[in-house]
């Protein structure tokens, strides 16, 4: 066990001074730092993130057993600052703490709370709460700016978390809560809670993947509810047209009230090469909504998608292929589509790409949209026409349900094609 520096009495420790702790002990054997019910760590720092460097096995914990809000606290205070970089090869465990009020240092990387970068680095978090980190004031001069409120996962970083909460963090771009990068990243949440984080820019409002050869997993009733792109794609889910090959597997887990100002109330994908979203057994899409595809939105990687909410049918950008090879989101057997609201679409959205919700339950209530394609919309082909049904939405087996549209096609939808006008 590496023990704090001594402080006088009265005097709060800081979390240079926990780092300074554990980097001058033997990194012959795995260190640990063991913290009281109710302790606060404050001070983060204003320049860099401390770094866990290779070789290192390090623990940071508190006592088991102990309701969220006597658990000891890491807590940057109103000044910010950066927390935690694990780097290649290194490994850090935080056990029963609470993670608050990160933001952003002066160094080139230090765009965001936590960062785990590198092959081999690993980031382990059981019964942590990580809440009111922000990136809304990273540079544009930083790499990745704007890019994870909480925390980022680089270049083949691991992140492990179980019976965690991560909720009311703010990226300024995407991935409020997280973004993956680089060649390979993965984060896996078992039993965690996803709530009320935000994206400013692009979307993700919970989680953005960015990363070629990317995984996220979750698992064992985790919850993705009220996060928010206000301005862009994917209330709770972003994935990127870069993120090449990427998995993401969600079983076990509800999606519910998200909200996309543009595309996908829960989950907005670019459809990548190869690159597969997996809604699985136990999971359930229920009551997100959007500007377009309350539940889902799937689009091809190059597609425009409009700068600002509001936007009418019209300036939906048409797709140019008329077919897919395959579904880029998949509802295996077992899971549940319900509710979902957006003005076009209030199921799905899709152009260019595919949904396949052959193995979907559907429950009530059912999906609405206030102008067009109570369950589904779909943009037109290049040439202008409508795409031939069903390339992109693939019904479930049971048939499509019976939807509610204010304005026209309570089933599904296209954008106008011609204007006629009738004496």
């Amino acid at each position: 066990v590496a023990p704090l520096p001594p402080v006088a009495t009265g005097v709060q420790h800081t979390l240079p001074q926990l780092h300074y702790a554990l980097n001058v002990a033997s990194r012959c054997v795995p260190q640990r730092i063991d913290l009281p019910a109710g302790y606060n760590i404050s001070g983060c720092s204003a320049w860099g993130h401390l770094p866990v460097p290779a070789g290192v096995d390090w623990t940071v914990a508190g006592p088991a057993g102990l309701s969220e809000d006597s658990r000891p606290v890491i807590d940057c205070g109103a000044s910010g600052g950066v927390m935690f970089e694990v780097t290649a090869g290194g490994s850090l465990v935080l056990e029963n703490i609470r993670l608050q009020r990160a933001t952003v240092g002066a160094e080139v990387t230090a765009a965001t709370g936590l960062r785990v970068s590198g092959i081999g680095a690993e980031l382990a978090l059981a019964n942590v709460t990580v809440t009111g980190f922000s990136s809304a004031a990273s540079s544009a001069l930083q790499l990745y700016s704007g890019m994870g409120g909480a925390m980022m996962v680089v270049n083949g970083g691991r992140v492990l978390a179980e019976n965690c909460v991560f909720s009311r963090n703010t990226a300024a771009d995407v991935g409020g809560m997280a973004a993956l990068v680089g060649l390979g990243s993965v984060l896996e949440l078992a039993n965690c809670e996803v709530t009320g984080n935000s994206a400013l820019g692009g979307g993700g409002g919970g989680v953005a993947v960015f990363s070629p050869d990317g995984r996220v997993a979750t698992r064992d009733g985790c919850l993705f509810a009220n996060n928010m792109a206000p301005a862009g794609t994917g209330g709770a889910v972003l994935v990127d047209s870069g993120a090449t090959n990427a998995r993401v597997s969600l079983a076990s887990t509800r999606i519910v009230d998200n909200v996309a100002g543009i595309i996908g109330g829960g989950l907005g994908v670019f459809a990548a090469d190869a690159a597969r979203v997996e809604i699985g057994s136990g999971s359930l899409v229920l009551d997100n909504r959007a500007q377009v595809g309350g539940g889902v939105g799937v689009v091809e990687s190059r597609y425009a998608v409009p700068k600002a909410p509001g936007f009418a049918s019209s300036a939906l950008a048409r797709a140019t292929a008329s077919s897919v090879a395959n579904a880029s989101v998949v509802f295996l057997p077992g899971s549940i589509l319900a509710g979902n609201h957006a003005s076009y679409g209030g199921g799905f959205f899709a152009c260019g790409a595919a949904v396949d919700a052959q193995q979907a339950s559907l429950a009530a209530p059912t999906p609405v949209a206030s102008i067009g394609g109570g369950y589904a919309f779909v943009c037109r082909l290049s040439d202008g026409s409508a795409p031939a049904i069903p390339t992109w939405v693939i019904d479930p087996v049971s048939g499509a349900p019976s939807c509610t549209a204010g304005g026209y096609g309570p089933q599904l939808a296209t954008p106008p094609a011609t204007l006629e006008v009738v004496d």
